[in-house]
């Protein structure tokens, strides 16, 4: 999509300037007051937009839609938590929304955009106009790993969400879920257990991917955080976790509500600092923007978690990330937008207001 003065530019190129859809952004762009002083206000009939920007969705250096379920909306919701991480990063605003009815398959969500009278019509149907960077879809827990037929049903409906996507500009997203904890007492010859549940989850989503790519001819790359969940379950950060944190299967375990499916806090903090490294190519570890309610000993340890899942030797069967084949600029500009945010604030201390973001739950 043309920059402006007409350039022809990518998300992280190396010309030399940050571009987001069609808006080129320099390296040393910092926050608009204005926009955290406004932030969910109606402004022109606008939310949380600045009266007289000429594009009001220019306002914004990423926009996001999440679809998903409640592996998504509970815990402040995790576009929001992603969009605080993002939008210290990057040293500007980032705009996401989240449509997450409980229980919801891509079936329902289809069938939802297709509705004139549901939300996800305006929000990513016919039925709106707003444009994103990314839209991330995220599918019912178990469908992906209860086999071939089911994973067929997904790929046809994850097809026409594409599609949707494609539509709004968007790059597609798809988020590798975790296992239950325990395993699924509901199917035990099917899942006995967390590792044997997580790797058919890995290869559901994998195959779904795949299925994108040569369906449609359209990429779409995983975020993986089931990997990142299992990275915690067999040990393989210990030695990054601070003392004040559970030992052992007991840190795995804190991922979870208690119901051992759900995430708790620190699980979508997991979950949101796998997105933002999966979708910019730059690593969490080192920010400072989370949840008040989160531990403090917690982020620094799931951000290396998260790091370790997206940039780490991937397996092969994986599809690459649009950054992945990006020139060596891309880590210099990760630790200039980091240092942009550090100047920006002007402080050093641990950041746990609200992120900026705007939210739809349904």
């Amino acid at each position: 999509m043309p920059a402006s003065g007409g350039r022809q530019c990518v998300r992280w190129s190396c010309e030399g300037e940050r571009c987001f859809s069609g808006v080129t952004r320099s390296t040393t762009h910092k926050p608009d007051p204005y926009w955290e002083e406004t932030l969910g206000k109606q402004r022109d009939g606008v939310p949380g937009f600045r009266t007289g920007f000429r594009d009001p969705a220019a306002a914004a250096a990423l926009r996001l839609l999440l679809v998903g379920n409640s592996f998504v909306h509970r815990n402040e919701g995790a576009e929001t938590v992603t969009a605080g991480l993002l939008g210290e990063r990057l040293g500007a605003h980032v705009w996401a929304k989240r449509y997450a009815p409980g229980g919801h398959t891509w079936a329902k969500h289809l069938a939802d955009a297709l509705d004139a009278g549901n939300p996800l019509h305006a929000l990513l149907g016919a039925g709106g106009t707003q444009q994103y960077d990314y839209v991330i879809f995220q599918e019912q827990s178990q469908a992906p790993a209860l086999g071939a037929t089911a994973v067929a049903e997904s790929a046809a409906a994850l097809g026409g969400l594409i599609r949707l996507a494609k539509a709004r500009g968007a790059q597609s997203v798809l988020l590798q879920t975790w296992a239950y904890a325990a395993g699924d007492p509901d199917n035990r010859a099917l899942f006995p257990d967390y590792p044997t549940m997580q790797r058919q989850l890995d290869a559901g989503y994998v195959a779904l991917a795949a299925s994108a790519r040569e369906r449609l001819n359209t990429p779409a790359f995983l975020a993986p955080v089931g990997r990142a969940w299992h990275a915690v379950f067999d040990g393989s950060h210990a030695q990054d976790a601070a003392a004040e944190l559970p030992r052992g299967k007991a840190t795995f375990r804190a991922l979870y509500a208690e119901d051992g499916i759900h995430p708790s806090g620190a699980g979508t903090y997991l979950e949101a600092c796998v997105i933002a490294s999966a979708i910019t190519g730059c690593k969490t570890e080192g920010l400072r923007y989370a949840p008040a309610a989160l531990p403090p000993a917690w982020p620094p340890y799931l951000q290396r978690v998260a790091d370790a899942a997206v940039f780490e030797r991937s397996p092969p069967e994986y599809p690459p990330y649009p950054w992945s084949s990006s020139c060596p600029l891309r880590r210099r500009r990760c630790a200039e937008a980091s240092m942009d945010s550090m100047a920006s604030s002007g402080s050093k201390q641990r950041i746990t207001a609200a992120a900026p973001s705007l939210q739809d739950t349904s």
